[in-house]
């Protein structure tokens, strides 16, 4: 003889109701956190671009759609397969094989960061690093434009290649030191070996003594010196020797702020033989 079947009593009407206002108040806080998400995303300057781990887009900003110069709003893309998004993209970019190796690279490394150059003339540094997204992981890419940034370090350049090349033609010798004292720049006549001058950019006297075998005395010398040119608004002349192989050579020296005594500032000394 079987035993019946044991039935559960039936839910009172009161718990359905519970449980429909627990999922009712879950939904709204659902949806408040994801209102919120797209608020603070959409307010940033950034595009941004989240990845899950099987490859369809989690997060998108309209900013990204901006930048980029994708036709269809963010909205648009979320849910969707991110490589039917790099395609789009893919049509955007100034080089798309090259943009095709690095988004193999991007997904195979855990952080990568560099230029993204647009068919437009553009350029966006893009960076992307994986992420934890709760037992999985994903990828989230960031976007920002630095187009008139690049133009201006382009200017820059140009501009600081223009100074050297009359420096380096300047009949004395000329070293141009920051306000650590660290060399920022120095033409043949002061330095003429090639790859002396190519090391010395961020190092001190300290330094360039101990690595060519000066006196450190040298250093110390030049050093008190600098403190009086600092504290001076006029340029300060001293004789300074700096001994060589079979003797020694005597310049006159003179150090100059180049913007005034008690400024972060660069500093200027140049010097002629005697």
């Amino acid at each position: 003889m079987t035993s019946p079947t044991p039935t559960l009593p039936p839910a009172a009407p009161h718990d359905f109701a519970d449980l429909e206002l627990e999922l009712r108040q879950a939904r709204a806080e659902a949806a408040t956190a994801r209102q919120q998400l797209a608020a603070l995303t959409d307010s940033l300057s950034e595009g941004l671009l989240l990845i899950g781990a099987d490859g369809y887009v989690l997060l998108i900003n309209d900013q990204f759609c901006r930048l980029i110069g994708l036709q269809l709003p963010a909205a648009q893309w979320l849910g969707i397969k991110a490589l039917k998004l790099a395609g789009q993209v893919r049509e955007c970019v100034a080089d798309p094989v090259a943009y095709d190796e690095e988004i193999t690279q991007e997904l195979s490394e855990t952080r990568r960061s560099g230029p993204l150059l647009l068919r437009d003339g553009r350029t966006l540094e893009r960076e992307s690093h994986r992420v934890n997204l709760g037992d999985t992981s994903g990828w989230l890419l960031s976007y920002r434009d630095v187009t008139q940034h690049r133009q201006m370090e382009g200017e820059r350049d140009a501009q600081r290649r223009f100074y050297e090349t009359i420096l380096d033609e300047v009949p004395v010798e000329i070293a141009v030191l920051d306000e650590q004292r660290r060399y920022v720049y120095v033409n043949p006549q002061a330095v003429p070996d090639a790859e002396h001058r190519a090391w010395l950019p961020g190092r001190t006297l300290r330094e360039y003594c101990a690595r060519y075998g000066f006196p450190m005395a040298l250093a110390e010398y030049r050093d008190r010196m600098f403190e009086q040119a600092e504290a001076s608004t006029e340029p300060v002349d001293w004789d300074d020797c700096t001994p060589v192989p079979g003797g020694e050579v005597h310049h006159q020296r003179q150090f100059k702020l180049l913007s005034g005594p008690g400024r972060a500032c660069p500093t200027c000394w140049e010097a002629a033989s005697m």
